[in-house]
């Protein structure tokens, strides 16, 4: 395994933060932290990069326990939310500082940069001041400045949160371009669920320090571990006795004499969100944008297949 989170311990006093957490990584991988605020998913990374000191447990990379070392020791670069950026230097400047610490000649550097310049578009912004280029440019030239030094495991702490929501969209497309060709071994952490469905090939989903289920994003949806994990992605409808069904599974009829009623309408575009009250409860009910909006009071026939947790 290339690398393995075991049986990790955080406390900061008497709180316990992360409680004997446990995964593994194959190289080429992206798994994604996903979680609530406040769950651990940042100090998990600040762990594993080596800013935290750990109260139990092991983190291995490549069969090399790094537990104990130096954040410079570990080989692991990270991007943070803040991205970090020097405000005093140019692009180039910026993605060619980390290779000063290493022992490569000067040719080979101007070949790494410029090559790093090339692999993320950078090429028209490259001698202009970090500060004169937009929060999406900031943002590829601090995973470039993490990319160029090729660390064995890349974090990325909520790197597109700052961002707007088109430009998170493609940067986050872009990133999943340059991992595949880079074959980057890659920890993703976030609290957006569409974000971490578009990027993992596996989802850690997190709460109160503890893992609730690591599985792929379909994984996750379909078949949830628990009520956590279920109340958490997506949206559900709650029929009692660890049944439920998910808003897109339940069929609207228009019905004159049928017993639920629309109560709300929301209007998505490619979709329609609709709450139905039947029963004297309330469904959330998703369908597909297909012409037909139901109106508010009318009268329809509900119908779906009960899931068991």
């Amino acid at each position: 395994m290339f690398f393995e989170v075991k049986n990790l311990n955080k406390r900061y006093h008497h709180h316990e933060v992360i409680h004997q957490l446990s995964f593994s990584i194959h190289k080429g991988e992206i798994l994604v932290v996903l979680g609530p605020s406040g769950c651990g998913k940042s100090t998990l990374l600040s762990c594993i990069n080596g800013f935290e000191k750990v109260n139990g447990g092991k983190i291995i990379l490549e069969q090399q326990d790094i537990t104990t070392r130096l954040p410079e020791e570990r080989n692991i670069s990270t991007v943070f939310q803040t991205y970090s950026l020097f405000p005093n230097m140019t692009v180039r400047q910026n993605l060619s500082y980390g290779l000063k610490f290493k022992k490569l000649s000067k040719i080979d550097s101007i070949k790494l940069v410029n090559n790093m310049i090339s692999l993320l578009q950078l090429e028209s912004i490259a001698d202009m001041s970090v500060t004169e280029i937009s929060g999406g440019q900031q943002q590829r030239v601090a995973l470039g400045r993490s990319l160029i030094v090729r660390p064995k495991l890349l974090l990325l702490d909520e790197p597109f949160s700052n961002l707007d929501a088109n430009l998170r969209l493609r940067l986050r497309r872009e990133l999943r371009k340059i991992q595949q060709q880079l074959k980057m071994t890659m920890i993703f952490v976030t609290h957006d669920q569409q974000e971490a469905f578009a990027l993992g090939d596996k989802i850690l989903l997190m709460n109160n320090g503890e893992l609730q289920q690591l599985a792929t994003s379909p994984e996750i949806y379909n078949n949830p571990a628990n009520q956590f994990v279920l109340s958490f992605v997506g949206k559900v409808n709650h029929l009692g006795n660890n049944h439920y069904t998910r808003p897109e599974e339940i069929t609207i009829t228009s019905d004159p004499g049928g017993d639920g009623i629309i109560t709300q309408s929301t209007f998505q575009g490619p979709t329609i969100d609709y709450q139905v009250k039947l029963h004297g409860k309330p469904y959330q009910v998703t369908c597909l944008n297909r012409g037909q909006v139901f109106s508010i009071n009318e009268r329809v026939t509900i119908s779906y297949h009960e899931k068991e947790l």
